[in-house]
């Protein structure tokens, strides 16, 4: 089974508490660093991929879900 494609940045709470359940759970995840500092979130791919441009963002197999508890 491919892994579910997870999105963060480290400094991000949300981001971690994802990555932490999803390894709890023995999902498996390949992670994808994005750089804040070079706003790397508002990148045309990353855009059409999330237009809300929030961390964290999870591609599994082309459904995509990303963080929707706060204004991003």
């Amino acid at each position: 089974m491919r892994p579910i494609v997870m999105y963060v940045a480290p400094p991000s709470p949300t981001s971690r508490a994802v990555v932490i359940a999803a390894r709890y759970m023995q999902i498996n995840i390949k992670l994808i660093i994005i750089d804040l500092m070079e706003n790397e979130q508002k990148e045309d791919w990353f855009v059409k991929m999330n237009p809300q441009h929030c961390l964290p963002t999870i591609n599994d197999n082309g459904f995509i879900l990303w963080e929707s508890g706060k204004k991003c």
